[in-house]
This record gives C-alpha cells, sequence and structure tokens, in this order.
C-alpha cells in the first residue's frame, strides 16, 4: 500500500501487487476534499516507480469504464484500453 500524507493526515491510497513480473495497481483513494490537487498523481508515480525498482515487464490496472476519474488518471500515466468487459450483478431474492 502506498500512502499520500499531508499535515499527519492520510489523503490518499493506491495499491499495488506483483505477479509473474507484472505490476498490478488495484484501488486507488483520495479524499473526497483533496481530489484536484494531484495526490493521485504522485500515487500514481510513487507506484510506477516501485514497480521499475522491483523489474517489472509491465504494469496494468483494471478499472470500471463508468469511473471517468480513475480512467482520466490513468491515460494522464500513459495506460491505455486494451480490453473491456462487461460485467453484470444481480441479487437473488
Amino acid at each position: 500500500v502506498i500512502i499520500h500524507k499531508e499535515d499527519n493526515e492520510i489523503k490518499g491510497v493506491l495499491t499495488v501487487y506483483i505477479e509473474n513480473n507484472v505490476g498490478n495497481i488495484g484501488l486507488v483513494g483520495v479524499d473526497e476534499f483533496s481530489r484536484g490537487k494531484g495526490i493521485g498523481g504522485k500515487l500514481m508515480k510513487a507506484a510506477l516507480s516501485y514497480f521499475m525498482h522491483k523489474g517489472c515487464e509491465r504494469v496494468q490496472v483494471v478499472t470500471q469504464g463508468k469511473n471517468e476519474a480513475a480512467c482520466i488518471l490513468y491515460e494522464k500515466h500513459g495506460f491505455n484500453v486494451s480490453n473491456k468487459v462487461n460485467l453484470y450483478h444481480f441479487w437473488l431474492d
């Protein structure tokens, strides 16, 4: 987990893991009142640096297409859409 703190308060987090020499970005979260201040970008740069230091051959991230903020963040850091999958959830009563 990569954490961004300001004034001793957590303002953002990003989870990472490596599998088969591929870096994976899991969850990204930035405090609601801290958005738009570059924290997501700092977290992404830290994650990419970590993966490079670990010798990962590539990095990937999975997110929902409707999550526009996340998609914009990932695209700003060089990611592009490689696959789209529709997942449907239903509840059994």
